[in-house]
């Protein structure tokens, strides 16, 4: 099973990802320490001249020269696929301004973060971040708002685009466990490679579900320092 800590990326929607990179760097060491499997950094994204963001909103590499290769963790960051498309067509050339190819990179690994209606363009981002050499997650949003046929259309895309891991996204913290199992066993019917869940914690259940969806044979979990 693969552990991925999330607590840069995900927690920086309350501190519009403004970490102090001291903290931020003894944070990273711990979880190398710790022998998480991978840390996401934080996103990939166009930068917002109306709006000031932290470092781990961009994660411009010029200034995450304390993360390596040599260290004990792998290094992914995430893509909010909507961010890179216009007039539904992903955007190749502004995808270029912010991701270096991988082996000039500190990261292994990205995640595409998309709703349902971007579904289109999973499989032409998946082609360009292999052609720079990353593994690819794809991460689909908003599980619990989606109706079953959804969700497996969400897996037969990931099958297509033969990506690394497919997760499904509890991003509402809505789901129980007996929502887990189904969905899991629904996802194995359409994808064929390895799955993986972020789940969120409004009623509780977010650690409940990660042990079920374990037992249920998932092998990438996410977890955040704190929860």
């Amino acid at each position: 099973m693969t552990i991925l800590d999330c607590t840069l990326r995900d927690g920086g929607y309350y501190n519009s990802w403004d970490f102090d990179p001291v903290r931020a760097e003894h944070l990273i060491a711990a979880l190398n320490d710790a022998g998480v499997q991978i840390i996401e950094i934080g996103y990939k994204a166009p930068y917002d001249n109306e709006k000031y963001y932290g470092l781990f909103k961009n994660c411009n590499e010029d200034y995450l020269d304390f993360l390596s290769k040599d260290d004990n963790s792998d290094y992914a960051f995430m893509v909010d696929v909507k961010d890179f498309i216009i007039n539904g067509q992903v955007d190749t050339e502004e995808l270029d301004r912010y991701i270096r190819p991988c082996d000039e990179s500190v990261f292994t690994w990205v995640r595409l973060a998309s709703h349902f209606d971007s579904l289109g363009q999973i499989e032409q981002l998946t082609s360009y971040f292999r052609q720079k050499a990353y593994r690819v997650g794809f991460n689909l949003m908003g599980g619990s708002l989606l109706s079953d046929e959804q969700i497996a259309e969400g897996a037969r895309v990931a099958e297509a685009a033969k990506v690394d891991v497919f997760y499904i996204a509890d991003s509402f913290g809505s789901f129980y466990p007996d929502d887990v199992r189904a969905i899991i066993q629904l996802i194995k019917s359409n994808f064929n490679g390895d799955i993986g869940i972020h789940t969120h914690d409004n009623q509780g259940m977010a650690y409940a579900n990660t042990l079920v969806a374990i037992e249920e044979g998932v092998k990438f979990v996410d977890g955040t320092v704190t929860g």
